[in-house]
């Protein structure tokens, strides 16, 4: 029971408590640059269709997330993958959860509501300055996080998506997205 309350809580602040305001005015990392983003629709569609990215979902140019060009780099083999990150900032007022892996959790239980919780991936990493987790399915080449701030000011979700990436690829990028998101 306590979990349902604490997943209806995070769908509610997830839906009314993401800032209107630049994403780049509240994080920053080396995957997320003004350069870099995806303005418009018809920008984010041209740049799908040139790296034969496909996404099993509409974008909606309406929603509070921000779209920006992502590649990640693998040190042990040189090559650089290529995908769209969607994301977007809530202010923090408050904690739901006794910790934050009974948040990510929650977050984890709500996302896959219908699925198969043996065919994810989740993991969560924590730096001194950020909580996060991350969770895919193993079949598929999209991640979503769930990133917090310490102390509590801010958090970041959303999801990339390559055109393609093994699972091995596809945590390391995780990661180090995680580990590398620094809030202002």
């Amino acid at each position: 029971m306590n979990n349902i309350f604490v997943s209806i809580a995070l769908c509610f602040m997830w839906a009314h408590g993401f800032a209107q305001e630049s994403v780049l005015n509240y994080v920053s990392s080396p995957y997320i640059s003004k350069d870099n983003r995806l303005t418009s629709l018809s920008t984010l569609q041209d740049y799908l269709e040139d790296w034969s990215i496909d996404r099993s979902y509409p974008f909606d140019a309406s929603d509070p997330f921000e779209y920006y060009k992502v590649s990640y780099q693998f040190d042990d083999s040189g090559s650089t993958m290529n995908g769209v990150l969607d994301i977007g900032y809530g202010g923090f007022t408050g904690s739901i959860a006794s910790d934050f892996a009974q948040e990510f959790n929650a977050y984890f239980e709500m996302m896959i509501v219908d699925d198969d919780s043996r065919d994810y991936v989740k993991e969560i990493v924590s730096t001194s300055t950020v909580d996060g987790g991350y969770m895919f399915h193993e079949s598929e080449k999209i991640v979503s996080f769930y990133v917090n701030s310490k102390p509590r000011k801010g958090r970041v979700m959303g999801s990339v998506i390559f055109n393609t990436i093994t699972e091995s690829e596809l945590k390391a990028f995780a990661k180090d997205f995680i580990q590398k998101m620094k809030f202002k």
